[in-house]
């Protein structure tokens, strides 16, 4: 088994899972798609590690606000994603 996978990534950005199914629906105009997989789509960014920017689901981040989806830029963490 391997360590360790190389990647084509220059960044990631983590989003809280929980804030995500708390919203009820999708990010689509169906309201099934899942933040990550629709944002995946907008961005164009790709699949896996030939990916520009990777786009990760992660457990909650808890700094959960009402209403919205945390959403970390690793390059920026500081930054506000608009």
């Amino acid at each position: 088994m391997r360590d360790e996978i190389g990647s084509n990534w220059r960044g990631a950005i983590l989003i809280c899972g929980k804030c995500t199914r708390k919203l009820r629906g999708g990010f689509d105009r169906h309201g099934r798609t899942p933040l990550a997989t629709a944002l995946r789509k907008f961005i164009k960014a790709g699949k896996g590690c030939k990916a520009d920017i990777g786009i990760v689901e992660t457990r909650c981040l808890q700094v959960c606000p009402k209403g919205r989806v945390v959403a970390i830029r690793s390059r920026r963490p500081a930054a506000r994603i608009k």
